[in-house]
């Protein structure tokens, strides 16, 4: 039997340049995740607590690191992300498939 390992990040935030530092350090945790594991990665969860305003910058910031060439072991994983509100009210909630660009995010229930 094989273990296959998902990574989960919770992020709390308020301002954009708050996430912009944790970003980085997202980035590197991702890396050294997959240098690791290999291909007994499965899944990548991003729940995030965050300014609604920042909702589309943090889109876009995660959507270009699925595409980054040096991330692109991304796209053969799910990845799930979900936003919140700082109330805890959803924002966005949408999982990236496997084999499926990052601008095709599908809405899940």
């Amino acid at each position: 039997m094989i273990s296959r390992f998902v990574f989960r990040a919770d992020i709390t935030v308020e301002e954009f340049p708050d996430f912009h530092e944790l970003y980085a350090q997202l980035r590197d945790e991702l890396l050294r995740w997959h240098e690791k594991r290999g291909k007994r990665c499965q899944a990548v969860r991003i729940n995030a607590t965050i300014h609604p305003w920042i909702a589309g910058r943090i889109r876009q910031y995660l959507r270009e690191l699925r595409n980054s060439e040096s991330h692109a072991f991304l796209q053969h994983l799910s990845v799930e992300i979900e936003l919140s509100g700082l109330d805890g009210k959803p924002v966005d909630h949408y999982t990236l498939e496997p084999g499926t660009a990052a601008d095709a995010e599908k809405e899940s229930a």
